[in-house]
């Protein structure tokens, strides 16, 4: 949770220093909407947030539809539909524009959502739900991630999850992991 909430801020951080469109988003962007969402949890005010994955738009848009609040755009799926195993043979760039097909999926869930002229529309912009990005391992070293993070902002991920595996990595879900030394871990 901590390490997420860390890059939601840099995320939140770059979308101000990119002078990135956030209209997109609807009226609240994307690392904010997410930020929200965690603390609301961490307070109790909400429930635990069940976020089911998705890989591409037609996935994003599904757990949009179902009614979460917010989903996570997993490597292994965006690998998986590549025809690769979860190794990191899918590069940043390909995992960017997976990141961008997926945050176009749920701006248009959300713009399906919204009953323009119906009695019940609040006159409100419509909010498509946060994505949290998986950033494998950063793609390399800290000044990696840092475009990593900036990477991911631009296409409207809320927020980025890295791994502290040495490269090249193994699926989360296998045996055989070996990770970083926390010095190096902290720099990424």
């Amino acid at each position: 949770l901590c390490a997420v909430m860390l890059y939601t801020k840099l995320l939140s951080a770059a979308v101000g220093l990119l002078a990135i469109d956030t209209s997109y988003s609807f009226g609240c962007p994307p690392p904010e909407r997410l930020s929200r969402l965690l603390k609301a949890t961490d307070s109790g005010e909400a429930p635990i947030i069940l976020m089911p994955c998705c890989y591409d738009g037609i996935t994003a848009r599904l757990v949009a539809q179902s009614g979460f609040s917010a989903t996570f755009m997993t490597g292994f799926g965006v690998s998986g539909a590549n025809g690769y195993p979860d190794t990191q043979l899918v590069s940043f760039n390909e995992m960017v524009l997976a990141a961008s097909k997926v945050a176009e999926g749920l701006s248009s869930a959300a713009l399906e959502n919204v009953k323009f002229g119906e009695p019940d529309y609040t006159g409100e912009p419509p909010v498509a739900i946060p994505c949290i990005a998986d950033g494998d391992t950063g793609y390399g070293n800290a000044i990696n991630v840092k475009r990593t993070v900036f990477g991911y902002a631009r296409t409207g991920m809320a927020g980025m999850m890295i791994e502290d595996q040495v490269a090249p990595k193994r699926c989360g879900h296998v045996a055989g992991k070996a990770v970083i030394p926390f010095d190096e871990a902290v720099q990424r």
